[in-house]
């Protein structure tokens, strides 16, 4: 297989219909950069879904504040919406971040063409990172939600570094043009 090639197969999904010869130098990037949005994915998909429900998210809330406990963390403790337009939006946000993973899984098998939603997925994601530290801070919330706001962190600022890259270089190489 000779390096044109390879770099091909680095860039095309399993359909080979996202590569253009624009996209060719891109190949590393674009595999790493699908690593990270199927990570991304699986995660939301993983630690959101026992909130969407309301026999599960009370559980999940328990076993989180035991976590923190056992780790020794500090903060209060998570517990349970007591009145149920609290519980129905800790369901409706559990829903929600679930699909959000299902978009960013959909968006990885072609990523060049998504880039937009993606950079909109990585601002949203840095915002929220910022806003766990606010709660924790400002109302001494469990510290274990610190790891979830630092993995969003991670995948925001990974999502628009990404982005720029990208962008650069397909500026870069339309100037030469």
């Amino acid at each position: 297989m000779t390096q044109r090639s390879t770099q091909v197969a680095a860039v095309m999904g399993r359909n080979g219909r996202d590569a253009t010869l624009a996209d060719i130098g891109h190949g590393p990037t674009v595999a790493r950069f699908r690593q990270l949005l199927l990570f991304s994915g699986v995660f939301n998909i993983v630690f959101a879904s026992p909130l969407a429900l309301p026999w599960t998210y009370g559980r999940y809330l328990v076993f989180l504040s035991r976590m923190n406990e056992r780790l020794g963390l500090g903060g209060l403790p998570l517990v349970a919406a007591s009145d149920p337009a609290h519980a129905l939006l800790i369901n409706t946000a559990g829903i929600d971040l679930a699909l959000v993973g299902a978009v960013v899984l959909y968006a990885s098998f072609q990523p060049l063409d998504r880039m937009p939603l993606i950079a909109l997925n990585g601002a949203g994601r840095t915002f929220f990172a910022l806003l766990i530290v606010h709660y924790v801070l400002a109302a001494d919330l469990a510290r274990i939600v610190l790891a979830f706001g630092a993995v969003d962190a991670m995948i925001g600022f990974g999502f628009l570094w990404f982005y720029a890259r990208l962008r650069c270089r397909d500026q870069h190489r339309h100037d030469k043009r």
